[in-house]
């Protein structure tokens, strides 16, 4: 049992990719629309209340125990109301947004490294990662994200400090502009994407030593909230509020500036390499969740017999958006919107029904 879970490194290592794949590259855009140049603010605000969302969900991880993250939903709520609930709310919602990570990692991959390669071959080669790293079991994600963290943090930490050099501190001022509803709407729009580490509920089972794993969060949490921190003011200081306003991937036109002794230009390539790597981390960690989540939704033994259906039906879901871009801010708004409402909620509900249960005489604690 121990050699097909990850240890509490790998889950730092697989978390942190996970929140931080999905932040950088649109997050500076979305925070100047909302508060100007008071995104910094969000930023220290959302990783703050990101600690209490951590403990909550640790909560939730301690009471699953052994029996899977939508076997203990269907048992909390009861089979008639628990199945609809885990399959229209749980396991749905999962296969969409597996799907939309596959697609925008796709769409750049093809756009700008090899632009004459049809889409469709993009997604069959993503999902053949996902399925060969999936196959292996959680452990595999694991292992596999603790051999890229070395190469990504030289990458990425070598983009930061050549980006530096475009920054001017004009462009940031002032450093509050945003009345109390704009400053809201960006700390939940910062939380929203913190708030998506809600995915390691599906992998409960395969966590050792899961009293630590609030502290391994927290740490997370921290860390990604600094570099979030730091490409926002990179990239405002770079472009300016009113252009940074109208890239869709602020970050991928930072890296794309970069100009070292007029000799080590055009890294952008490298930059997406990297960005690339870690979606296959989230893209594997996206798709195990789905499979384990329909394996104990159908009550089955092994997840193994639903991997190449489940691919079939997130190739065609990632297929379906015509304009991407659009597609990233409708997105974008409703994580904002909606997300932070509907993660909390779910949490509370569950803190709840499995107290009325324990009072009850259930097994629930």
């Amino acid at each position: 049992m121990e050699k097909s879970r990850i240890t509490q490194y790998q889950l730092m290592f697989v978390s942190g990719f996970y929140i931080f794949g999905t932040m950088f590259i649109t997050l500076p855009r979305s925070l100047t629309v909302l508060v100007l140049h008071t995104g910094w603010l969000c930023i220290l605000l959302a990783t703050a209340l990101s600690v209490g969302y951590a403990w909550l969900l640790t909560r939730l991880l301690k009471r699953i125990g052994d029996q899977g993250f939508i076997t203990y939903v269907i048992s909390l709520m009861g089979r008639w109301v628990g199945m609809p609930f885990a399959l229209f709310f749980l396991l749905v919602p999962t296969l969409f947004y597996s799907s939309y990570v596959m697609r925008l990692v796709g769409e750049l991959f093809e756009t700008l490294i090899i632009p004459e390669t049809p889409l469709g071959i993009m997604l069959v080669m993503f999902l053949i990662l996902r399925y060969w790293n999936v196959r292996g079991g959680l452990r595999s994600i694991g292992i596999f994200a603790e051999v890229l963290f070395p190469l990504i943090l030289l990458i990425l930490v070598s983009m930061l400090l050549l980006s530096a050099g475009h920054v001017e501190m004009s462009r940031m001022m002032p450093l509050f502009d945003a009345d109390f509803s704009g400053l809201y709407k960006g700390t939940l729009s910062v939380l929203a994407v913190f708030m998506e580490i809600g995915i390691v509920l599906y992998a409960s089972r395969g966590i050792i030593k899961r009293e630590q794993t609030l502290g391994s969060l927290i740490k997370v949490n921290i860390t990604v909230g600094f570099l979030i921190l730091l490409i926002y003011w990179l990239c405002l200081g770079t472009f300016g509020s009113a252009y940074l306003m109208r890239l869709a991937f602020p970050t991928i036109e930072m890296v794309r500036n970069i100009s070292f002794v007029h000799f080590f230009e055009h890294v952008e390539i490298i930059f997406l390499a990297m960005w690339v790597m870690m979606n296959m981390v989230k893209g594997a960690l996206t798709f195990y969740a789905c499979v384990s989540g329909f394996q104990s939704w159908f009550g089955l033994n092994s997840y193994r017999r639903l991997m190449f259906p489940i691919a079939v039906i997130i190739y065609y879901l990632a297929s379906i958006p015509q304009n991407l871009v659009q597609a990233v801010f409708r997105i974008d708004q409703f994580k904002g919107h909606m997300y932070p409402y509907a993660g909390l909620l779910f949490l509370l509900l569950t803190e709840i029904l499995a107290w009325w249960k324990a009072k009850k005489g259930g097994t629930a604690s």
